[in-house]
Order: structure tokens, then sequence, then C-alpha cells
């Protein structure tokens, strides 16, 4: 899901790496899957980047899906929301509540817990499956659910096994109506980025060194003093 390289950190990285990320994600999903994915989705990222909303937009995306930060971190004025950048573009943000994960055996109890609390006639999206960070369906919750969806069936509730694009076609095709937010989604986690601050240092040294070298050698290839080193800078 989402077509990006990986989840990253979604505050730190310039702008340039957010463009690589997606690009290179992107080629990645339609070389192997022939799919070119429209919602993007970072749902542990710890805050994100109000500079975001422009360079999805201008990817192509009409969605974005996020977890953090959590409601008790950040006031929404929904979960489901237009998310406005600072050129005044947006996109249609959902904020997954109770997070992406179930405990096995138990996927049913969460999706209970989303009916309940769904607006009668209207559609909610539920994220599950085992374990933090990875983990995936179990056979148990498959089977599971295959029986609850047919007793939800019968008190007329369609519980639907889908993907984040066809839950932003169905249910945002038009978002006039939802809320708009115009701030970055912060903060998240605080703290947890000072532990890792060497890493993050380097990372910054990295970036900066990276951008550096490809300015001097665009220098020196329009001025015809050398051949810019394309194939080493990808």
């Amino acid at each position: 899901m989402g077509g990006w390289y990986l989840q990253p950190d979604c505050n730190m990285p310039s702008g340039e790496a957010f463009v690589r990320q997606i690009s290179d994600g992107r080629k990645y999903f339609n070389e192997k899957f022939g799919v070119t994915p429209t919602v993007a989705m970072n749902v542990d990222s710890f805050g994100h980047s109000r500079g975001l909303v422009q360079i999805m937009k201008k990817f192509g995306y009409d969605g974005y899906m996020i977890v953090i930060p959590h409601d008790y971190l950040l006031d929404l004025p929904s979960n489901e929301f237009r998310w406005v950048g600072y050129d005044g573009s947006e996109i249609t943000t959902v904020r997954i509540a109770e997070g992406y994960n179930s405990f096995k055996g138990r996927a049913t109890e969460k999706i209970q817990r989303f009916i309940d609390n769904c607006p009668e006639g209207d559609s909610c999206i539920c994220m599950w499956g085992i374990g933090n960070h990875g983990g995936g369906p179990s056979k148990a919750d498959l089977d599971n659910n295959d029986v609850f969806t047919d007793k939800c069936a019968a008190e007329n509730i369609d519980i639907i096994q889908s993907t984040p694009e066809r839950y932003f076609a169905e249910k945002h095709s038009d978002n006039s109506k939802l809320p708009e937010f115009c701030e970055s989604l912060t903060p998240s986690m605080v703290g947890c980025y000072t532990s890792q601050v060497r890493l993050k240092q380097k990372y910054r040294q990295t970036e900066n060194t990276y951008f550096m070298t490809e300015m001097m050698s665009s220098h020196a290839a329009i001025a015809c003093t050398m051949e810019y080193p394309a194939e080493d800078m990808l």
C-alpha cells in the first residue's frame, strides 16, 4: 500500500528526499505490481510535516492515511479531514482510530467496536492484523472474520475487505464537506527523536553532503570541465 520506498520520518528529511522516496517507490510498484497507488500511507511515522501536502498532490495522490499523532496528542476537527498545505493545496486525510494492529484471534472484537462507533448509514475504516510493525492476518482471524461478516450481513451491516483507494473513492469523491486542518500533524512521541540524535545528525550531514556534491557536479558540467556523474548520483 501507499507506493513509497519505505515508511519514513515525515518531519526531518528535505523536500527533495521525499520526492525521491515517492518516485522510487512508485517505480517499484509499477514494475512489480502494475499499479500506481493514489492513497499514501504512513501509519507509524511520528508526526507529519505540512510540506508533504504539496508534494503528494503534485504526485497525483488524492488521499493520505495516518495513525499518529493519536487524538490525545493532537486534537483534530475530525479523524477525516482536508489537510491544507502551505501553498493552499489540500489532500483528504484519514487518521485511523485504535492503530493498525490487533491481537491474534481478536480482530472481530476490534471490528465490532468500530461498528458500534460508526454513525448509522455511514462507512468507517478499520485496520487489523497481528503484531506491531508487521505480522499481517492470521488464519484464525480470517476464519473468524468470515463468520462475523455473515452474522453482520444478516443485520444489514456490510463488512468489506478492501483497499484504501476504494474507501477514498467511495466515501470521499467529494470532500468539500470535510473540515480543514492547516497545520503540521505534530507533536507526537515527544522525546523519541532525541534518543537517536546521533543518527539524525548523521542523516542530515549525509543529505547536505549529497546535495552539495550534486550542485558542484552540476556547475562543473555546465562549465564543460567534466561530465555530470549521473550514474554515481542515483
